[in-house]
């Protein structure tokens, strides 16, 4: 099935269809694009997109995260608040990494990703989410206002049925479904997904690991021309056509030989062979047009050829930095805002402390600060995340060979004689203080 094509009449359909008006809110729903179709097509069936996917989410479900409340310009971390339960078990059947591996791996997939949370009515947790839960997009239907077509709500549908409804306040906007998706410049409603960029691209990938199987089946070889001196009779050419299918096709029938009846003048091929189309540095050519599109370095998917980068590491180090902090900044501020709309102080965040792939950075930081001349070492221990250890910790500590400025190349000798320069002439005395400057002889010193 070709992603492309499909994409472009369900498109249009998503934006000019509406669904017939049902259930308790009213109002028509639109079908969301085929989900199905690039599930299938790009993370079932192509292995370099599933694996860009994967990669980014496991690398954003790799890190943890915790409720802090801002004190001053100090964040202090509430390890008792009650979101701290959801941001270790998201609900009964999954822990919290899963979760957010679902919800980056929709949001790559389909453009959209839904969360539904569940909240005590009552209690002193009113309203504070005690569980969520991670909707597959394609069942997820948007509600429209019939004379504004502006969104109000959203339902889960599944084969036909009703499950779900989700109201959007016509006031404050909060609504027990989270919509995070990606910006599409032409749809207001939903977002774009990486795969349909993609998607010639994706196709064309499939497309050529089937033709290659094909051909692995047919013994490598491209198509056949066979000549004959004279016309075959009807049983000849039968016999001739059923010994090259049953004979010929297959791997298991590869280098068997061919026995021809009559006189044939030649054999020529048709089509080209992999090596004449260069298959496979095709083939990695577009992987790396995938990989590009997802944000993910060629490098870490295992392209072969790949020297943009200085080593592993490095690519690494820029995949997190120009992919995965984007969706943990994205994640950290749509969850606070859906979970805080009335606290600017409190808020979820990620830790980073733990990441091995950032592990060079953090020595880098830790050097960075050990070698600071100008930082207290309560400053210094407050930037690598450690506890102050009271008032004795306020000094700043420098090397013993340090001297100003202004004494750079002054020598041992020549500040020897500074200093002899400055015998009793050189002290003296305002005239007002002489009596208290006297010695026990009755000495004054001028």
């Amino acid at each position: 099935m070709n992603i492309f094509k499909r994409f472009t009449n369900l498109f249009t359909k998503a934006i000019t269809s509406s669904g017939a008006a049902f259930g308790g809110l009213g109002g028509a729903r639109w079908s969301t694009r085929d989900y199905a179709n690039f599930a299938k097509e790009a993370y079932i069936t192509n292995f370099i997109s599933y694996r860009c996917i994967d990669m980014i989410a496991q690398s954003v479900a790799s890190v943890p995260w915790s409720v802090f409340k801002q004190d001053g310009k100090n964040r202090v971390e509430i390890e008792q608040h009650p979101l701290m339960r959801i941001l270790h078990r998201a609900n009964p059947t999954e822990g919290f990494a899963a979760h957010m591996y679902s919800v980056t791996s929709f949001l790559n997939i389909a453009g959209n990703t839904y969360i539904d949370r569940l909240s005590p009515e009552t209690g002193p947790n009113r309203g504070i989410p005690a569980e969520l839960h991670v909707q597959r997009p394609d069942y997820i239907k948007f509600i429209l206002d019939d004379n504004t077509k502006e969104l109000i709500g959203y339902a889960l549908e599944k084969e036909g049925k009703l499950l779900k409804e989700w109201p959007i306040d016509p006031i404050t906007g909060v609504c027990d479904l989270l919509h995070i998706k990606k910006f599409h410049p032409i749809n207001d409603i939903e977002g774009l997904s990486p795969i349909e960029p993609a998607a010639k691209s994706i196709d064309t990938s499939n497309e050529a690991l089937t033709w290659n199987k094909s051909l692995l089946q047919n013994d490598a070889r491209p198509g056949m021309i066979m000549t004959f001196e004279g016309a075959l009779g009807d049983d000849q050419f039968n016999r001739l056509q059923r010994q090259l299918d049953k004979k010929m096709a297959g791997a298991n029938n590869a280098g068997r030989n061919l026995i021809v009846e009559g006189q044939m003048k030649s054999v020529e091929p048709y089509g080209f062979s992999p090596h004449e189309m260069d298959f496979l540095e095709g083939n990695w050519d577009l992987a790396r047009q995938i990989t590009t599109t997802f944000g993910v370095p060629s490098m870490l998917v295992g392209i072969p050829g790949e020297s943009t980068y200085n080593n592993f590491k490095e690519a690494r180090e820029y995949f997190w930095d120009t992919t995965i902090f984007f969706y943990l900044q994205l994640f950290r501020d749509e969850y606070n805002n859906w979970f805080f709309p009335d606290d600017d102080k409190t808020f979820i965040d990620y830790i980073l402390d733990d990441v091995p792939a950032l592990a060079p950075r953090r020595q880098e930081k830790w050097d960075m600060v050990e070698k600071s001349t100008t930082m207290t070492i309560n400053e210094k221990r407050e930037e690598l995340g450690m506890e102050k250890v009271g008032p004795e910790g306020d000094v700043i500590l420098i090397g013993s060979n340090l001297i100003p400025l202004d004494m750079v190349g002054v020598t041992e000798e020549e500040v020897d004689d500074s200093e002899s320069d400055m015998d009793d002439e050189d002290i003296v005395v305002d005239d007002e203080t002489d009596e208290e400057a006297s010695n026990d002889d009755g000495l004054n010193v001028k």
